[in-house]
């Protein structure tokens, strides 16, 4: 950073008065407006005239590389005060907007899940169009469920008041299906989308889809589905996930590959297939994955084992990718299991296997150890010389023994975990507590504990988090709990 430094000598006093180089200064507002809230970023407006004037044109002309996402509900109130001091050509109270309303082009919006449903998608549509009147694109930066698959008579929301979102009817036999376009004519993008489906409403994107898979449900399970549907929403990140209560198995997913804008995909109650996992790695655009593993042709006699694991990443080049951040798997038995019931010595092996494909990895440096069993901290010693690698996801069960390898490997700086009502296997004994009141103590390099527990969690795990949360409220550390609720279920 370039500095210009005035020295004045006053009183025999030295006062260094350091100022910004006006260009750097203007580089430094588009870091400060892309990680900051928009309160945040109306404090540093206000520090100055120049400040606010910088601000003001980051945030009206510049929304397109401007990363500030604003809550939907805040906005509109906020616009429509401007909207009204225009109308009534108060411009002495306009000017002093921190937002132009007429200026501005593009948006990054969150929006609740009431207003995600497409019939207030399109009323919203309306009413920014209104308020901001030169408004082009506006990015939903939320998860949202996608609408392009819609089975009409199990859909609460199929009449829209803005036509020009919709798709267009499919005259099925019993005009069972339609087709909508989540992105009103190019209107809004899409950050981050959530394709379900179930055996009632599989994932089409056109008419052909439905002639040809809606035959045979068997069938349908491998399918090779286009996901068309999303093409225009451009998303970064897509959850695939089939509802489980009529869970059905897609093992033919990999077309969603196909759409370069997609950096990360997250499998939920339905597998992510070895021939899946080899393309995804192949593709420097995917940098995160979350995989429920099953075998290629869904034959639930395979065990999905150490050997198994080894044998799919080994084939994918995992060790030799260089793109890859971010990698978690499990096996898709897991989701109804304690986890993974290896033996000891077994489940020791697995994982060494599992380390000798890293060994040449530099570029992930988020991993995910739930697949494996881990009952003895030493069996994560092979971390300490993958010094990239800062966060860990793991299995509850070994919270514990990952706790304690984290006090000898100061390059682990966030531990991530999911608690459900059948997981958490350990009992809170005293040695449980002993190691847990210890940790806290000594820690100095972990900073962030995150936890994503269930709707109801059991009484052990209510347990476990009332104990967690006390430890890090009396501890000196820097170490942060978050605690939320999964989304996805």
């Amino acid at each position: 950073m370039i500095l210009t430094q005035n020295l004045n000598n006053n009183n025999n006093n030295n006062n260094n008065n350091i100022t910004l180089n006006h260009f750097i200064f203007n580089d430094l507002s588009l870091f400060l407006a892309n990680n900051s809230t928009f309160n945040e970023i109306l404090e540093y407006a206000l520090l100055s005239k120049q400040s606010f004037e910088i601000f003001r044109k980051i945030l009206s002309y510049n929304g397109n590389i401007c990363n500030i996402v604003f809550p939907f509900s805040s906005l509109k109130d906020y616009a429509y005060k401007s909207f009204y001091d225009l109308q009534k050509n108060t411009s002495s109270t306009y000017k002093f907007k921190l937002i132009q309303n007429k200026e501005t082009k593009y948006l990054s919006l969150s929006i609740s899940n009431q207003q995600q449903q497409k019939k207030q998608m399109g009323k919203i549509k309306s009413y920014l169009k209104l308020v901001f009147p030169n408004l082009k694109k506006v990015n939903i930066a939320n998860k949202v469920k996608t609408h392009f698959h819609l089975n009409k008579f199990d859909n609460n929301d199929d009449d829209d008041d803005d036509d020009d979102g919709a798709g267009g009817g499919y005259n099925h036999e019993n005009e069972l299906f339609e087709f909508f376009d989540d992105t009103y004519n190019g209107f809004y993008s899409y950050e981050r989308v959530l394709i379900n489906w179930d055996i009632y409403r599989l994932p089409y994107s056109n008419h052909n889809e439905i002639k040809e898979a809606v035959s045979d449900l068997g069938g349908n399970m491998f399918y090779p589905f286009s996901f068309k549907g999303i093409e225009k929403s451009k998303p970064r990140k897509v959850y695939l996930s089939s509802y489980p209560k009529h869970c059905i198995h897609l093992y033919n997913v990999d077309s969603i590959l196909n759409y370069s804008t997609i950096r990360s995909i997250k499998f939920q109650y339905t597998p992510s297939t070895p021939s899946f996992i080899k393309k995804a790695l192949s593709l420097p655009n995917i940098k995160s994955l979350s995989l429920e593993l099953m075998s290629q042709d869904g034959n639930d006699s395979q065990e999905i084992n150490g050997d198994f694991v080894y044998n799919v990443f080994k084939d994918a080049a995992l060790d030799e990718n260089s793109t890859l951040k971010r990698l978690l798997f499990k096996s898709i038995y897991q989701s109804t299991e304690k986890g993974s019931h290896f033996d000891i010595e077994r489940n020791k092996r697995d994982l060494m296997l599992f380390f000798t494909l890293l060994k040449s990895n530099s570029s992930l440096n988020t991993l995910g150890f739930e697949f494996f069993n881990i009952k003895y901290c030493k069996q994560l010693e092979p971390l300490l010389e993958l010094p990239n690698i800062n966060t860990l996801y793991i299995h509850p069960n070994s919270i514990i023994q990952t706790l304690v390898h984290c006090l000898d490997n100061q390059n682990i700086q966030q531990l991530k975990f999911q608690i459900d009502d059948f997981d958490l296997d350990f009992d809170l004994d005293l040695h449980s507590n002993e190691v847990l009141i210890g940790f806290f103590k000594m820690n100095n390099t972990l900073k962030k504990i995150a936890v994503t527990k269930s709707e109801s969690s059991s009484v052990k795990s209510k347990q476990f988090l009332k104990l967690l949360k006390k430890l890090v409220k009396n501890s000196k550390t820097s170490c942060k709990l978050i605690i939320k609720k999964d989304d996805l279920k």
